[in-house]
This record gives structure tokens, sequence and C-alpha cells, in this order.
């Protein structure tokens, strides 16, 4: 019967800690796409936001990466991009005009994280389906 309890007690702080972790990878994620992003904004702001983002990707014929300073994989892709000498524009999405950016590429592209990289006026990703493509030696391609 103790053999139990004992089991019992480790299956219990494994699961703890389980627990632990998850509720880390949910706040790194919310710190890195913004914990206080709504995708609920409703009329002007709204859809002035929709329209900054697309005339944002429209005047930009190389790559424009939305971001946010504090993000890790925001200066991953900064690195990658860097690396690969190709010219790019950042907008940092910060303050309320930035949450409502954020929300308006969601709600358009599905995206809700950053960074959110556009490559020649196409929506390509973040940081991980941009580095994906690096890895199998596409996105040399798409830059040029």
């Amino acid at each position: 019967m103790q053999c139990q309890v004992q089991l019992g007690s480790v299956a219990a702080v494994a699961v703890e800690r389980e627990e632990r972790r998850e509720t880390r990878r949910v706040r790194k994620a919310q710190y890195c796409m913004g914990s206080t992003l709504s995708l609920s904004h409703k009329g002007d702001s709204s859809a002035a936001a929709e329209a900054r983002v697309d005339d944002l990707v429209a005047q930009n014929d190389s790559v424009l990466m939305f971001s946010k300073s504090a993000c890790g994989y925001c200066k991953a892709a900064d690195s990658l991009l860097t690396k690969k000498k190709v010219q790019f524009r950042i907008v940092n999405l910060e303050g309320a005009e930035g949450r409502a950016m954020q929300s308006a590429i969601a709600t358009k592209y599905g995206h809700s994280t950053v960074p959110a990289i556009f490559v020649k006026q196409e929506f390509v990703g973040g940081y991980t389906e941009v580095s994906a493509l690096d890895s199998v030696g596409k996105l040399d391609a798409m830059l040029a």
C-alpha cells in the first residue's frame, strides 16, 4: 500500500510539473502575441486598421514584417532576414493602433501572433513558416 501512495505522489508531481510547463507556454505565447489582443475590434478603428494593413502590404514590394519589440520569434525572424541580406520593413505593433492592426491581420489572414511576414505582398506566415521555407531552400527563391 505504501508503494502505491509513493507512486501516486510521483504521478501527482509529474502532472503538476506538466501543468506549470503548459502555463509557461501559454504565458510566452500571450506575451509574443500581446495578451491584450482583442479579435473583436469593431467600427471605424477596425476598418481603419484593416485599411492601414492593406496599404502597408500594397506599398511594399519586398519583405514586410509586422512585429513587436519584445517578441523572441520576431527577433529570430529579423536575424534570419538580416542574414539573407534582404531589405525589409518592420512595422511595430505596440500600442492601441498596433493591436487593432494585429486584429485586422488575424481576421484577414488567420494569423494572430507575431511576427506576420509578407514577401512581395503575399502573406507567408510567422517565423516558424519562414524558417521552414529556409530549411528546405525555398525562401531564397521567394526573396529573389
